[in-house]
């Protein structure tokens, strides 16, 4: 009963610790450059073409990436979705 008990009120300090807000240190630019090319474009009707775009780059905190970027442009307005 004792074990169980103890790992009970264990398990309930970790999830209380876990749910405390973090605190930052001090705020860092956000800084980052990427370079994307597209490669696929394939209309889907008068005013619409779907588009692939694939790129890398590297940004604080986040290192290197790399990046696929599938959307829906439009034509008329230049929206994407």
């Amino acid at each position: 009963m004792t074990q169980r008990f103890s790992t009970a009120v264990f398990i309930l300090a970790l999830v209380c610790a876990m749910a405390a807000p973090l605190h930052a240190g001090k705020p860092v630019p956000f800084k980052g450059h990427s370079e994307n090319q597209a490669v696929s474009a394939v209309p889907v009707d008068p005013e619409h073409v779907f588009v692939t775009t694939m790129g890398e780059g590297n940004a604080t905190h986040l290192g290197k990436f790399t990046f696929v970027s599938p959307h829906l442009s439009g034509l008329l307005d230049f929206s994407i979705d």
